[in-house]
This record gives structure tokens, sequence and C-alpha cells, in this order.
């Protein structure tokens, strides 16, 4: 009974939140999106005509669909008009509120295997009622936890030896949001070592059935050709070393950052500012794939999954400031277990909060732009970002041990998974 109120009051608390403009641009693009789906179907999306063309992953799109059927059955039509409409609005949130709950949910009967109801319970409430999460989904527009939910389970498939299933869920993932791609290095390496090759096989062929269903509206409406442009452009969408991300750019070149092309040459380097983007994360990347592959642990991999996200937002170019959620169901399942996890949950949940916050329009307008003390706070939160990957990292050195849990003084006597 406890459960289910938590539940429902937790889908109660987005209802209000789901009918306002929230993130003007992104919000009028999906529905624009919508309309064009509805209308002309989901392989429309990739071509220039009727001046919308979707510059989102496949998978992201099939929702669109589906909210303009469902639209234009509650109204008895969609015209382009019907675009400014706040029910049209709401019903775009559904998708992703829907996986904020789904994850909460999952959560509850996550930890209600390995700890008591009440912990399960306060453990589901406290990131369901998580002020960023609410704030993503429901307030601000994103679907970040649609592909968030791929990957989270898809990894708790993986630490279960099911890596069909979870290739399965890798393969949404990466056909839903690029940012998932942050997290495959781990992926693979968990595999690999739990199956070994045939395991990295199995979650291929998963992954590759997967991205027929992604792409087959594409084959089908003879857009495949566009779909491959669109796809092989996607680095240049947001050409910039920044796009609202408080990281390591935005420390070093404050707003200038956002203009900046990472393209450009580095400094007095021969590489671009991607180039050494990418080569920082691939450092970060082996040295935490080499530590994780130490430990058999749910939590500890789990934590390693949710700092590599933490230094693909920090490092890489091209971030926004949304693309940190990843890491918060990571932690959250993590939590119970971990009182490192459970630092690292609220801490990054509430830099989460802020890096959107300070780009959120509706608070700009509010404390007048971009004034001295927004940049400021931007650094300052760009700053925390560090400390806390800084603090990850150290803090971590002492809690990896094969074969135990990584609390180990909290939680004897429980069985490594």
């Amino acid at each position: 009974m406890i459960p289910a109120v938590v539940f429902a009051f937790a889908l109660l608390v987005r209802i209000p939140f789901m009918w306002t403009q929230g993130y003007p641009e992104d919000v009028f693009q999906y529905s624009q999106w919508t309309w064009k789906a509805f209308h002309f179907g989901i392989y429309s999306l990739y071509d220039a005509t009727h001046g919308i063309t979707s510059d989102n992953y496949p998978l992201c799109l099939f929702p669109f669909k589906v909210i303009g059927l469902l639209y234009n059955a509650l109204t008895g039509s969609f015209e382009r008009i019907s675009m400014y409409d706040p029910l049209l609005r709401f019903l775009l949130r559904t998708p992703a509120v829907i996986c904020d709950l789904a994850i909460g949910i999952g959560l509850y009967f996550w930890t209600k295997r390995r700890h008591s109801e009440k912990i399960a319970v306060t453990a589901a409430a406290l990131y369901m009622f998580n002020p960023g999460i609410i704030f993503d989904s429901a307030l601000y527009g994103q679907i970040d936890s649609i592909h968030a939910a791929f990957c989270l389970f898809a990894f708790l498939l993986i630490l279960d030896c099911r890596p069909v299933t979870a290739g399965i869920l890798i393969g949404l993932a990466a056909f839903q949001k690029p940012q998932s791609f942050a997290l495959f290095p781990i992926f693979a390496a968990t595999i690999a070592q739990r199956q070994g090759t045939k395991g990295l096989l199995k979650a291929f062929m998963g992954a590759t059935a997967a991205g027929v269903v992604a792409t087959a509206p594409f084959i089908l409406g003879g857009s495949l050709p566009n779909l491959f442009k669109f796809l092989l452009s996607t680095a240049a969408v947001h050409p910039t070393i920044s796009w609202y991300a408080d990281n390591f750019w935005l420390l070093l070149y404050g707003r200038d950052a956002f203009t900046m092309p990472d393209t450009a040459r580095a400094w007095f380097l021969p590489f671009s500012y991607r180039v050494v983007g990418i080569g920082l994360v691939a450092s970060f990347y082996g040295y935490i794939i080499r530590r994780s592959l130490k430990t058999s642990d749910p939590s500890t991999l789990l934590r390693w999954a949710a700092i590599s996200v933490l230094v693909f937002f920090f490092f890489a170019t091209q971030m926004h400031e949304n693309y940190l959620y990843l890491a918060l169901p990571l932690l959250a399942f993590a939590a119970p277990d971990s009182r490192h996890a459970r630092i690292l949950y609220a801490v990054l949940s509430g830099l989460f909060f802020i890096n959107m916050t300070l780009y959120y329009p509706a608070f700009l307008d509010w404390v007048g732009g971009g004034s001295y003390w927004i940049n400021s706070a931007r650094r300052m939160d760009a700053i925390a970002h560090l400390l806390i990957l800084g603090w990850a990292l150290w803090s971590f050195q002492d809690s990896v041990t094969i074969g135990r849990t990584p609390d180990a003084k909290r939680t004897k006597g429980a069985n490594p998974a």
C-alpha cells in the first residue's frame, strides 16, 4: 500500500509542471516533430519538407508519432496551430515521466531484494522526488529518462549475465540518444569480464536487432539515406566546446566556450579541442575500466559507471547542461549499499539541478539574463564538478576489493554478487 501511494504521489507532483512551456525552444521543436510525424510519418523527419527537420536520433522520434495519434484522438484534429496547445505539451512530457516512474519502481524492487521494504521505499522516493529529476522531465521538457532507463536496465541485465537482452536495450539506447555512448566502454568491459567473447557477441546480436527495429520506418519509408546522412553529421549539430555544460571547457573559457568551435586547434597542440576532449575521456576511462574489472560487486560497478558518465560530461566537447542526468539513476541504485554512492548521488543531484537552472530561460529572465553573478555561478558550478570528480576517484581507492562489498564494515556478512 505504501509503495503505491508514493508512486501515485510522485506522478501527481509532476502533473502541474507538465502543462508549462518548459524550455521553449526544445518543447516547440518536439511539437513540430510530433505534427510532422503524425501527418507524414516518422521517416519524413530527416528531410526538409514543410520547414521541419529533426536533429535527434531515430528512436527518439517514435513517441512523437504515438503522441500525435493520441492528441488527434483527444481533440479531433491536429493543425499547425496545435503546436502551441498546453495539452500537446503535457502529452510530450508523458514518455519521460513514465520512464522516471519506471526507474523508481525498478529501484524499489532492486532494493527490496537486498534490504528491507522501508529502505526500498525510501530509496525509490529519494529518486522520484529528486528535484533535478522532476525539473528535467516534467518542467524542462527533456527526455533523458528514456535513454537513462535503457542504459540502467541494460547494465543490471549485464550484471545478471543476460547479454542478449542487455544488448537489445543497449541498441535502443544507442538509437535514442548519443550520450548513451558514455557507458558503452564499461558495458563492453563488464560483459567481457563475465562472459568473454561469447557474451560480447550475444550482446552485439541483441543490439543489432534493436538497430533494425529503430531504423525500420526509415527503411520502409525509403528515407534511409537521409538517416545515414544525419548520423554522419551529428558532430556538426552543436560544434562548440561546450553547449551550456558547466564543465572543464566552461571553467577555462567561460561564456566563450559556447561559441568556440571544437574543431579549432587547441592551444599549441597539433590537435583540435574535440580530439583533446576525447583523449582526456579515454585516459580516465582506461583507469576506470581497469579498476572496475577488479570487482564483481554490483554497487561498485554501478558507481564506476556513474563516474564514467561524470568524466564524459566534464571533459568531452559539445556537452549540454542535461547530459549528467545519466549518472543519477546509476547512483540511486548503488546508494542503498554504499555511503560513497549516497554522497555522490546527493552532490551530483544538486549540481545537476544548478546547471539546469543556470540556463533555464524563465530563470534567466527573472534574474536579468547573463549578469556577472550568473556567469560567476556557472564557473563555481564547474569548479564543484571538478572537485566532486576528484573526490569520487580519490575516495574510491580503498573501497574496491575483490569478493567483498564496497562498504564492508557496514554490510558485514553480505554476500557479494
